[in-house]
């Protein structure tokens, strides 16, 4: 449940920043709130790896392969991806923001 709150509060960042125009698609869009949840979960210390990894399964399980779906949110592997690659580089002394442009980056590539 916190990792899908902490999806959605990516939205609302990126919303309240320049992120949502710039990405443009809904999967770029998608991809960079799934990195962006890792970011919160790296940050806080209770999520441990274990913890992680049961929201990764459950980003995995929300993929799909709808290519041509206007709302196709990514892959199962693009999904767990996005979310785990920041999960490791949130423990760094990078800001939240200096993170979110790195996922911008990210997710362009992961797409």
């Amino acid at each position: 449940m916190a990792g899908m709150c902490a999806h959605e509060c990516g939205h609302i960042y990126q919303f309240n920043s320049a992120f949502r125009e710039r990405l443009g698609s809904v999967l770029l869009i998608e991809l960079h709130a799934d990195f962006l949840a890792g970011i919160y979960m790296g940050k806080r210390k209770e999520f441990t790896a274990d913890r992680v990894k049961q929201f990764s399964d459950a980003l995995h399980s929300a993929g799909d392969y709808a290519y041509n779906d206007p709302g196709y949110h990514g892959t199962p592997g693009q999904r767990s991806a996005a979310m785990e690659k920041v999960y490791q580089l949130a423990s760094s002394n990078q800001s939240f923001d200096a993170l979110a442009v790195v996922g911008e980056t990210y997710v362009r590539n992961l797409a």
